[in-house]
């Protein structure tokens, strides 16, 4: 399979800007893709798929703390003008 290029997603942090291993910036990519989705179906997401949706939000907010506490991602955003969302 042929791989995408990473673009950042609006509210999320970029991963390319905070040194990853790349297993791990794989895995918090396709995560996020996953979240923004998520965030586009939210309301469906709520009343139809509650586990996952919930399991979900569990993984993101994992991610975002592993991003700030080891990678520096917020104060990356704030030099980039940018704002991580919670998942």
């Amino acid at each position: 399979m042929k791989a995408v290029p990473y673009r950042p997603i609006p509210g999320w942090f970029d991963l390319s800007q905070l040194n990853l291993p790349k297993e791990k910036f794989e895995t918090y990519r396709q995560l996020q893709v996953l979240g923004e989705q998520y965030q586009r179906t939210i309301q469906y997401q709520k009343e139809f798929n509650k586990p996952q949706f919930e399991k979900l939000k569990e993984l993101c907010a994992e991610m975002n703390i592993d991003l700030i506490l080891n990678y520096g991602a917020l104060d990356k955003a704030a030099q980039a003008g940018e704002g991580g969302r919670d998942g």
